[in-house]
């Protein structure tokens, strides 16, 4: 494991031990707080309780004692009547001094006056006793309340800290699964890693197993090829020897015919041949400029037919310095296919053309369309084709039988209809040049 792999454990590492830390707190002052909290509930209820109880108590408190207020009213205004009737019958009295009835009767009147004022006093005692019980019932109620909202205040409290703590859980189990998310991440890409070597693997297998195929494929045929050549040598040899036939070719005319024939064909084929390869090394050197273009439209015209083959031919063995070529960039970018793939199946008319066709068009596209060769109709249509017929490990017989599919066959037609056209229009454009 690379350092930076180790970096970034140590602070995976680091930021899991603070979550764990962070809960544990959390937690230790959640249990702490957890008795607390179950009490301070049970006792919020409880004051609940009370304080509905003394709400209801001080209510009948109230309603008591308006009633003593409104009954000590009633006889304290009847005691004041009777107290005026008394001085009246009082002042009757001292005018008329011999009167026994009416001294009798104005010292019951006095009685009764001094009883119900007693009696008046005791209904004021009595709402007083009322009005101090309802101040002490309405402190305890205050008292209650200030209970309650304290309570309240440490249940809040509590719960906070009980939110937090299952905050801080639920923050140390994403972390968790987020760590198990990033471990499967990892071991699906490792799986896939290996998938693909054992794709690779087999693949590598099967082209083994294909090469020993065609491996013995050969050596059978070799050795059919022995077989009939041992027979034919048994066939030559089971023959009666000839005499010598003085008059047979020698040795020196046959050096002299060879001198006279294909040697000096030869030598008169070496100079177009180095000539056509110069032609065509200059053609791929000069894609994409604009240098002797009178030459490179004769160049075109000329080589209409047989452009990638010839092309290819600067990618072979047999082709020399300075002229030979390794890269082979700049002939795929034109043709779409590479040198090796041409030049094995070569002997395919129709392969050829749609390359040479393809060759043409990028050409067109640059010099006389003014447009992008990828966006024609001719590029889509042309890459449904080649991979029709281009598939890996076919043989050239199987691919000229994909030419001639249905679909290979219209697909031909129309691409030969649409480099037609493109011909057109670049001869109209060279004329136009040219006048």
């Amino acid at each position: 494991m690379d350092k930076i792999d180790l970096d970034a454990e140590h602070e995976k590492c680091t930021a899991l031990l603070a979550l764990i830390n962070d809960a544990r707190a959390k937690e230790k002052v959640h249990k702490n707080g957890e008795h607390s909290l179950l009490t301070a509930r049970n006792d919020l209820s409880a004051l609940r309780i009370q304080q509905k109880d003394s709400d209801i108590e001080l209510a009948k408190l109230r309603t008591t004692h308006n009633s003593e207020l409104s009954k000590y009213g009633t006889m304290k205004t009847e005691w004041q009547k009777k107290k005026a009737q008394m001085e009246s019958i009082v002042s009757w009295d001292l005018d008329d001094t011999d009167s026994d009835d009416g001294q009798e009767n104005s010292s019951e009147g006095r009685r009764e006056l001094v009883q119900e004022y007693l009696n008046l006093l005791l209904q004021k005692n009595t709402s007083k006793k009322l009005a101090k019980k309802i101040k002490q019932k309405e402190i305890d109620i205050d008292r209650i309340s200030q209970d309650i909202s304290d309570k309240d205040s440490l249940i809040s409290t509590l719960e906070g800290n009980t939110g937090a703590f299952a905050s801080a859980l639920e923050k140390l189990k994403a972390s968790l699964r987020i760590d198990e998310l990033s471990l499967a991440q990892e071991n699906i890409k490792s799986q896939a890693t290996e998938i693909a070597a054992l794709k690779k693997q087999s693949d590598l297998n099967l082209h083994q197993i294909q090469q020993l195929n065609e491996t013995v494929e050969n050596q059978k045929s070799d050795y059919q090829k022995q077989r009939e050549l041992n027979n034919t040598l048994t066939k030559v040899r089971s023959l009666p020897e000839l005499e010598e036939d003085k008059s047979k070719i020698t040795s020196e005319s046959l050096l002299e015919a060879y001198k006279e024939g294909r040697m000096s064909r030869h030598l008169e084929m070496a100079g177009p041949y180095e000539a056509g390869c110069a032609i065509r090394a200059r053609k791929l050197v000069w894609f994409g400029s604009t240098t002797d273009e009178p030459i490179k439209v004769l160049g075109n015209k000329a080589s209409h037919y047989g452009m990638a083959l010839a092309d290819a031919t600067l990618y072979q063995k047999c082709c020399e310095a300075p002229y030979s070529r390794t890269n082979t960039s700049d002939y795929i970018k034109l043709y779409g296919v590479s040198p090796g793939f041409v030049w094995k199946h070569q002997s395919i008319l129709k392969l050829l053309e749609i390359l040479d066709w393809r060759g043409a068009m990028k050409d067109f596209c640059m010099h006389s369309y003014g447009r992008y060769y990828d966006s024609t109709p001719f590029h889509s249509l042309w890459s449904k084709l080649i991979a029709s017929v281009k598939k890996d490990g076919v043989t050239t017989e199987e691919i000229a039988s994909l030419f001639e599919e249905p679909n290979a066959i219209k697909w031909y037609n129309e691409l030969k209809v649409l480099f037609e056209e493109g011909l057109k229009k670049h001869n109209e454009y060279l004329e136009r040049r040219r006048n």
